[in-house]
């Protein structure tokens, strides 16, 4: 029924934002400010609306506090800049505009009833700040703060300007600068992002508030490698959800907010171009970006459009070892030592439409469309042992009779995420209604995944030893430590396998509000409504053919170049041909024997849809200085899905169809009280939840019965209940004049629910069998600490007055009921310590930064089989440089350095000196310059 009905009422929306009422007369915003300080605005009507402004610059100014003194009536300003004071009295009033960085204005107001009036406002900054700097690193941060200290709840903000004087190229990576989160890495580069100690799908992903999708069949989490930085305006991770929010946000909800014509008032021309190098590998390392936009008739209408390229080629060295408990000792029993070269592209276009029909009424229609590339060739060299001389340990020993396999993996991953929004705000005298309606996808396709394998003839004893767990050693027969260049003469041909796989995840969604001002409990504010309904469907498509008829009469000595593989150190032979699947692939794909493998072709496919219908209502209020934001969300989820059900023995694949319906009310309050115009106090209970990954509730069953005793089964839970949160936030921030702020805050966050994968024996078709599936525990618990500290050093004596230094620390602990009393664990995803830590230096020509990053360990998986077999990813930390030097106003040369301690990544099995995987990505260089002409 709402599906049908999108159109009817997202057409009855935009025709009534477009009719609009009286119209409200603008004063320019380029009158001088003289003009507007010096005497009194004459209003005729007890509202008062307008601008604030950058009298240097053609800005508007997000985030500025806008009060009328000797009342309880205040606002923020929005991203241009607007405000509006509704149920001021008749009477001669004065408006306070602040916003830290700028000197405070006083404006006289004469209000009589009746009629509408409107007053802009230009803010000069503050005397202490020189006009050029505060154009540069100073003015983003001190954006970026101003919309944090106006915000009713617990935020955190960083602007576009602050996130290009960092080596970030997507999203994942700027967002690890902020304080409570922390990144998961893949080959050096950021992808899942982290809030507070909490597992990657508990953080909602939007863009402009509307929440993505996920590119991946297996889980919630958002790949933000996808999106480059170059498109976005700012990055807000809302830490205390209020009712009008999306309730899956249990971390945090991050907001990706898009650039629009409307935030400046003249045009806008951007451009950026950068070269470099990556270290390992000597690849090519490059990205560009440009920017255009402008505002037109009057600024009624904004047009912006901005494109993102970057392409990246680099190598990464990696092994990961395989351990099993042998006799009550943990084992290696195997190991894979990869060379990888990779070639990364991504690209992004945004374009935005603003258009005001009238002063009160605004629409806009904005696209994102962002792609990201990783071609990849994995060269490998496999070693399974199959048993152990006398004396050995699972430190030193000899591995026996060693299977060695060298392969070839050729895999490409798209991943595409596209937005399409279009949305509108229309206040009337005593209302304000606004809507969206958008269309998001998410594609992950991989259109190639292709495999090579040779096998050695013969099954050597070789050495190990893992007394130095980080430079790991292996000993050939012949006594030749890591070289494990056997003669290529002396493997056969093993396969061929071709995958492909696509996965979409597709959301439709309309959203409608409707905020009313009241008077109530000798507090003036607002009540806001406001219904939702997201419609989502994925699925998911798995395909899997190999053969293992060399018809091409393939060798090893023919498949590979005459290049040297050599792996932290390690001799593996010579490197695979990067062409050999394009030249030999299609003789192995046409061969009679090249055949599917009906398992993967089945288990893997998935459909789902999940419609959630939510509705709100919400009451602010403020008593001075002091503002209670209270309200109740409600969400009715409801899935529908279809998946097989696999028997390996028969290969026999049974459709399978299943459904859940479920309920739950979300109650939030949230109070901020202003002790001075510095020192803000916020304090909040809210509740969120965690929806179950499609993959998870889907009815696929994987069954394998191979007779009493030996009888497996893997499958979904449709009956699983999403984790639900009790959430308790406090912070304080004190804001440093002229920009600057020291905050503190404490969490808390009680978990129902939890969701992990489970193996037990347990009853199944009559019989007991062992089974594999997600499972819910019962409670769980994350708490911590998080503070922060940013300032601009410019009580220092010239010229040191140019530096400043920011850092922020997170503490967070966790604990969680692994289901049918298998004990407590940490949740996945939580470091102990998070810091970020650094310091810059700015004036009129050059600006420098150098930055430090750190996460702790923190657990990837869990097993059941005992906390020696929970894998966890080790601590990391990376330091990064970045220095500009300005040529002119209106153009600077750029230079970036990356990971410059060349720290590598390890992942663990229990203890830090099991290491399972150790991987090297290099030093990064980009040097580039940057354009902007108006």
């Amino acid at each position: 029924m709402i599906r049908s009905t999108l159109f009817t009422l997202t057409t009855a929306t935009a025709l009534l934002a477009a009719a609009g009422d009286r119209a409200v007369a603008a004063v320019p915003f380029t009158l001088p400010l003289a003009a507007q300080t010096a005497a009194a605005a004459t209003v005729t009507e007890t509202q008062i609306s307008g601008r604030v402004g950058d009298a240097g610059a053609r800005s508007y100014l997000h985030g500025a506090l806008v009060r009328l003194q000797g009342s309880t009536i205040e606002t923020r300003t929005d991203r241009e800049g607007r405000f509006s004071l509704r149920g001021v009295p008749a009477g001669d009033h004065v408006l306070e505009v602040d916003y830290l960085g700028y000197q405070q204005q006083f404006v006289p107001v004469r209000v009589s009833p009746g009629q509408p009036a409107s007053v802009n406002v230009q803010l000069e900054t503050a005397g202490v700040i020189e006009q050029v700097v505060v154009r540069g690193t100073r003015d983003a941060q001190t954006r970026a703060l101003n919309r944090q200290r106006a915000s009713d709840n617990i935020i955190s903000v960083v602007s576009a300007d602050s996130i290009g004087r960092f080596p970030d190229g997507n999203v994942a990576e700027a967002l690890s600068r902020i304080p409570g989160l922390a990144i998961a890495r893949d080959q050096g580069e950021g992808r899942y992002v982290s809030v507070r100690g909490t597992p990657t799908e508990f953080n909602a992903v939007a863009v402009d508030g509307v929440i993505l999708p996920a590119p991946d069949a297996s889980t919630r989490a958002v790949d933000l490698d996808t999106i480059p930085t170059d498109v976005v305006s700012s990055l807000e991770v809302t830490k205390a959800l209020t009712p009008d929010m999306d309730a899956d946000s249990i971390g945090g909800h991050i907001n990706i907010v898009t650039q629009t014509a409307l935030d400046t008032g003249g045009p806008i021309v951007r451009a950026a171009t950068g070269v470099g190098r990556n270290q390992l590998g000597g690849g090519r390392n490059e990205r560009h970006a440009l920017t255009l936009g402008r505002a037109l008739d009057d600024e009624r209408i904004g047009v912006l459009f901005s494109g993102s390229y970057s392409d990246t080629r680099r190598e990464t060295d990696n092994f990961e070892n395989v351990f099993e408990s042998i006799d009550d000792e943990i084992f290696p029993v195997g190991v894979e030592l990869k060379d990888y070269e990779v070639q990364r592209t991504r690209y992004a276009l945004n374009g935005r439409l603003d258009f005001r029909p009238s002063d009160r009424t605004a629409l806009y229609l904005s696209l994102l469309h962002s792609k990201f590339i990783d071609d990849e060739y994995r060269h490998t060299m496999i070693l399974e042992y199959d048993g152990y001389a006398p004396g050995s340990t699972p430190a030193v020993g000899v591995a026996t009779d060693v299977g060695v396999i060298k392969e070839l993996r050729h895999r490409k991953v798209e991943n595409t995420i596209d937005t399409l929004t279009f949305g509108g705000e229309h206040p009337f005298d005593r209302a304000t209604f606004d809507f969206t309606l958008s269309w998001t996808e998410a594609e992950q396709n991989y259109p190639r995944r292709n495999y090579v394998e040779f096998e050695l003839d013969d099954t050597p004893d070789i050495g190990y030893d893992f007394s130095r767990p980080n430079d790991p050693v292996w000993t050939t027969p012949d006594g030749a430590r890591n070289r494990l260049n056997f003669d290529p003469d002396d493997y056969e041909f093993g396969l061929y396998q071709l995958r492909a796989a696509d996965s979409v995840d597709r959301d439709i969604s309309l959203a409608t509000n409707l905020t009313l001002p009241i008077d109530a409990f000798a507090a003036s504010g607002s009540l806001k409504f406001g219904l939702k309904a997201r419609l989502k469907h994925k699925e998911s498509d798995e395909d899997r053919f190999e053969t293992e008829n060399n018809v091409a009469g393939l060798t090893l000595d023919q498949a590979t170049r005459d290049s040297r593989s050599s792996n932290f150190g390690i001799q593996l032979g010579n490197l695979f041909r990067r062409d050999l699947i394009r030249t030999v692939g299609p003789q192995y794909e046409a061969d009679a024997d090249f055949v599917s493998i009906p398992r993967r072709n089945f288990t893997a496919d998935y459909e789902a849809d999940q419609d959630i219908y939510a509705g709100y209502g919400m009451s602010t209020l403020d008593w001075g200085r002091t503002r209670l934001v209270s309200g109740l969300r409600v969400e009715h989820t409801r899935i529908d899905s279809d998946a097989f059900r696999f028997d390996r023995e028969t290969d026999q694949a049974i459709p399978q169809s299943d459904s859940s319906r479920y309920t739950n009310l979300f109650p939030s309050l949230h109070l901020r009280h202003e002790y001075s115009d510095d020192l803000i106090l916020r304090a909040a209970y809210s509740t969120a939840l965690n929806r179950p990954n499609l993959v998870d509730v889907v009815p696929a069953v994987e069954e394998r019965d191979r007779g009493p005793g030996r009888r497996e089964v893997s499958r979904g839970n449709p009956d699983l209940d999403p984790t639900y949160a009790h959430n308790l936030d406090l912070m304080v921030d004190y804001y440093l004049r002229p920009f600057g702020v020291l905050s503190a805050g404490v969490f808390y966050k009680r978990l129902n629910d939890v969701i992990f994968d489970v193996t037990g024996n347990r009853p199944f078709e009559g019989d007991i069998w062992e089974v594999t599936e997600p499972e819910n525990g019962d409670k769980g618990r994350v708490y911590g600490v998080e503070v922060n500290w940013q300032q601009g050093l410019m009580f220092l004596p010239g010229p040191l007055d140019g530096m400043g230094i920011f850092a922020n620390y997170t503490y967070a602990d966790s604990e969680a009921d692994l289901p049918f009393g298998f004990g407590k664990v940490q949740l996945p995803g939580q470091s102990d310590h998070t810091v970020n830590a650094g310091i810059y230096y700015e004036d009129d020509r050059f600006d420098a930064r150098l930055a430090y990053n750190r996460r702790s360990k923190f657990i990837d998986s869990v097993s059941l089989s005992g906390r020696d077999f929970d894998i966890y990813w080790d601590a990391r930390a990376q330091l990064d440089l970045t220095a500009s030097m300005r040529v002119n106003d209106s153009v600077e040369i750029f230079g970036e350095a990356s990971n410059l301690t060349d720290s590598h990544q390890n992942r663990f099995s229990g203890s830090s000196d099991r290491v399972i995987e150790r991987e090297g990505f290099g030093r990064v260089y980009l040097l580039g310059v940057r354009v902007n002409l108006f």
